[in-house]
């Protein structure tokens, strides 16, 4: 903060200071302003309010798979790498939205053991995610189809069993 009330009094002395000087003290606020407003308003970013923490027991391997399969996309710098060099935390964006991957733990245990989640991702064009999933290998376990909700959707599951739901909305009629 004393810095931003140092270029305050910097600018205070216009007449005093060489234009030069004024103009590069203002661009010094202004970019202490807006570093300032984005980290309040973009300190959580939409999404990522409530954050699925999925458990694996091959981390690396999951996020390997998901994003082959899925098209997620691994924030490479949350990666936690143990000492034995066994990924301990990563974090993947799916259609904007974050998710985080960890191993069994006081937190969770595998699904392979009986503990199961189902996640829905909205997606723009569930039939080519649906292409891209079957391509990979994917155990699809509901056919893509209409539902009659109002979405286009289809269900696959991982290869720890984490049971993943795709989603479309319909466009709605207007009759």
């Amino acid at each position: 903060m004393n810095d931003e009330f140092e270029l305050v009094r910097r600018l205070a002395h216009d007449g005093d200071t060489a234009p030069a000087a004024v103009s590069e003290t203002r661009r010094e606020l202004m970019e202490l302003i807006h570093d300032e407003q984005t980290r309040t308003t973009d300190a959580t970013p939409p999404g990522r309010q409530i954050v699925p923490y999925l458990i694996y027991e091959d981390v690396a391997a999951a996020v390997d798979w998901l994003e082959k399969a899925f098209g997620f996309r691994e924030l490479g710098e949350a990666r936690l790498i143990d000492p034995d060099g066994i990924l301990e935390h990563a974090e993947v964006e799916a259609e904007g939205s974050l998710l985080i991957l960890g191993p069994p733990s006081i937190h969770g245990d595998s699904p392979r053991r009986g503990v199961s989640t189902m996640l829905t991702v909205r997606v723009l064009d569930v039939d080519s995610h649906y292409d891209r999933s079957r391509a990979t290998g994917a155990e699809i376990v509901v056919d893509l189809g209409d539902a009659p909700w109002g979405v286009r959707r289809y269900q696959a599951r991982d290869p720890e069993g984490h049971q993943w739901h795709f989603e479309q909305p319909l466009e709605r009629s207007s009759a």
